[in-house]
C-alpha cells in the first residue's frame, strides 16, 4: 500500500509519501515514510524507515534521515521536483542496501557462531541431550 499527499499552504508546498509492505507469511514488515517541503525554491525533507523481521527471533530497525537543500533543476515544475525526490530516495535506498550487505557479512557473523564450541551443530529438533 502506497500513497502520496501534496499540500500547498502559505508560501510552501508539502509532499508526503508513505509505503507499507507487509508479508506476514514471510515473517517481515516494513514502512517507508517521507515528508518533503518546497519553500522559496529549496527542497528539504525527512525520511523514516521501519523494518521488522521476526522469524526465529525478533529484529527491528528504525531509521530517520534529514535532507537539507536538495538540488532541483526547476522548482516550478512538478516533474523536476519528483525527479529530485526520486534521486535522493533512490540514493538513500542504495546506501541501505550496502548497509544490509555489510551487516550480513560482518556484524552478524561476529555476533553468533556458525557452530557451537563443540564443533557440531546443535540438533534443535532432536532429544534434549545429555544433562550433566
Amino acid at each position: 500500500m502506497c500513497y502520496a499527499i501534496n499540500q500547498i499552504a502559505d508560501n510552501h508546498q508539502v509532499i508526503e509519501i508513505s509505503c507499507q509492505n507487509i508479508k506476514l507469511e514471510s515473517m517481515w514488515a516494513g514502512e517507508w515514510q517521507s515528508t518533503w517541503t518546497l519553500q522559496d525554491g529549496t527542497l528539504s525533507g525527512n525520511l523514516k524507515v521501519k523494518t521488522h523481521y521476526f522469524e526465529m527471533g525478533n529484529m527491528q530497525m528504525s531509521l530517520d534521515k534529514d535532507f537539507d537543500s536538495v538540488p532541483v533543476k526547476d522548482a516550478t515544475k512538478a516533474k523536476d521536483i519528483i525527479a529530485a525526490i526520486k534521486k535522493t530516495e533512490d540514493k538513500y535506498q542504495d546506501e541501505l542496501e550496502e548497509m544490509y550487505k555489510n551487516i550480513q557479512e560482518n556484524l552478524l557473523k561476529r555476533m553468533r557462531r556458525a557452530v557451537p564450541v563443540t564443533g557440531k551443530k546443535f540438533d534443535w529438533d532432536g532429544p534434549v541431550g545429555i544433562i550433566r
